[in-house]
């Protein structure tokens, strides 16, 4: 289930007035949490720049140039990915020169 699909249901629910609450089974709010919660991109943290989709992949491309070895120590940054958004680009109503930016619900 999506962050989109859970809101979904929060607004249907919240539209029939049943005091606001949605209600889950277990399985599905393990599941949510999981999804929501899971590392997906990691960094070197000597090279935040270059981010890799596993731990295995920071490690190998520190391995394959030779600058890592067996019993080696390094620090690992991670992040979770968040969903993509859509944005228009707009005139700045403070600066006609410059721009802003509105977010595309969909």
């Amino acid at each position: 289930m999506t962050p989109e699909q859970i809101e979904g249901l929060i607004f249907e629910h919240a539209s029939t007035g049943l005091n606001h609450q949605v209600w889950f089974q277990r399985g599905e709010v393990v599941a949510i949490i999981k999804a929501l919660t899971k590392t997906d991109m990691f960094w070197d943290d000597s090279d935040p720049e270059t981010c890799r989709s596993s731990i295995h992949e920071v490690i190998d491309h520190k391995w394959n140039d030779g600058l890592m070895g067996i019993g080696d120590e390094m620090e690992i940054q991670q992040a979770i990915r968040l969903p993509n958004i859509k944005v228009r680009v707009i005139v700045d109503p403070e600066d006609n020169y410059g721009f802003d930016y509105e977010e595309i619900k969909p």
